[in-house]
């Protein structure tokens, strides 16, 4: 029987047409299945060392079939290859944007905003090619809705700005080039909304026991993941929440006692004190400077 894998769960739930308001913390679910490469329908395997390992077993216990390895090998290489890229994300996104419910298709696009800026540059090969920004602007052609319309706009200016530097993204830039030429008219550039090209949230990192204390997880200790630095932690050492708007996460979401702190933390003054000698008779004074 059929069952669908988490990640359609989600994305089925954030873009549902029967909600009024954007589900946050849905969409942020889905960035953290993103993130860690638990998208595919393979998501009972959590790494992809673990996958190649059951694959090899697979070719020990079944080496009868010597004959169709050449085919079993090339077979395995895909699924490793494959199933764990943002390419099956960045696709069933791609569905929903060509809902003809107005709503659906808009929370989609908020989506597919959510994933570029926090899942990394495997998301960002994938809205950045060609047949992508090509799909794009068509929809700007095609789309009765001016909302729709103005919100991908929004988008592929962000992007081309953020990606100004990369020339592996160049379609971008050149898709924004040919809307103008287009009289298409983008909005007001924010350029906020590309903060994500300098400031990416990082890499989920992997490991048996936690970062700060060292204990080993188990059923009872679960592994958690830091969203500022990425590392993984226990329970006990990333009980904390919060906000974190240079990567565009502007809900509160588990960070590390290390990185809650830097968070909360607040801007150290610049003003510094120098003593200047003076031959008075009340001894060296003190001056400020900013």
């Amino acid at each position: 029987m059929f069952r669908a894998n988490n990640f359609d769960k989600l994305l089925d739930k954030a873009t549902s047409n029967l909600r009024l308001d954007p589900d946050w913390p849905t969409i942020l679910q889905i960035c953290d299945l993103i993130r860690q490469n638990d998208c595919s329908k393979l998501a009972k395997f959590p790494t992809k060392e673990r996958l190649k390992r059951h694959l090899v077993y697979l070719k020990y216990e079944h080496h009868k079939v010597q004959k169709n390895m050449s085919d079993f090998d090339n077979m395995s290489a895909e699924i490793v290859n494959v199933c764990y890229r943002p390419k099956y994300a960045v696709a069933a996104v791609k569905k929903k944007l060509y809902s003809s419910n107005p709503h659906q298709a808009m929370f989609a696009l908020l989506v597919l905003e959510s994933i570029v800026k926090n899942c990394g540059s495997g998301v960002h090969d994938e809205v950045t090619s060609k047949a992508f920004c090509e799909m794009l602007r068509d929809l700007v052609k095609t789309t009765q809705h001016e909302n729709l319309r103005n919100k991908i706009l929004e988008l592929i200016q962000a992007w081309a700005f953020a990606f100004r530097n990369s020339p592996k993204y160049r379609s971008v830039q050149d898709t924004v080039n040919i809307l103008k030429a287009e009289c298409y008219k983008f909005p007001p550039l924010k350029e906020s909304d590309a903060m994500f090209s300098a400031d990416t949230a990082p890499e989920w990192a992997d490991g048996e026991v936690c970062h700060r204390c060292r204990v080993a997880f188990s059923l009872m200790v679960r592994r958690h993941h830091c969203r500022a630095c990425g590392q993984v932690f226990c329970q006990q050492c990333s009980a904390k929440q919060s906000t974190l708007p240079k990567y565009g996460i502007e809900k509160e979401v588990r960070v590390c006692d290390a990185c809650y702190d830097k968070v909360s933390r607040p801007p150290q003054s610049t003003t510094k004190l120098e003593i200047v000698d003076t031959s008075n008779d009340y001894g060296p004074s003190v001056q400020t400077q900013n």
